[in-house]
């Protein structure tokens, strides 16, 4: 089966062109002025987020990083939380081991 294609990722798709012309188009002032509403603008949601609202973002990111299930369980790497992975469920005790 042939990979899927996908348009919209990289440097050359329609938007980051686009982009790209805008931003070569712009002078040292307005990149500067654009630079400063978007950090107050940053700056704002941030403030409006609860703290629930702050560690989802921070899981989402963890998520993202490049974590390969791969034989997970034989190699066990104590740096990733994987009760944060949304691909995994852990659930509770149920069964004690005899040996």
């Amino acid at each position: 089966m042939p990979p899927i294609s996908r348009s919209n990722i990289g440097r050359r798709t329609r938007n980051a062109i686009i982009c790209e012309n805008v931003r070569y188009n712009q002078t040292q002032e307005e990149r500067a002025e654009v630079n400063v509403l978007r950090r107050a603008h940053i700056t704002q949601v941030r403030a409006l987020q609860t703290p629930p609202q702050i560690r989802q973002h921070g899981n989402r990111r963890r998520r993202s990083t490049n974590v390969s299930l791969n034989r997970a369980a034989f190699e066990y790497d104590s740096t990733i939380a994987y009760k944060d992975l949304c691909c995994v469920n852990i659930g509770s005790l149920s069964i004690v081991c005899q040996h």
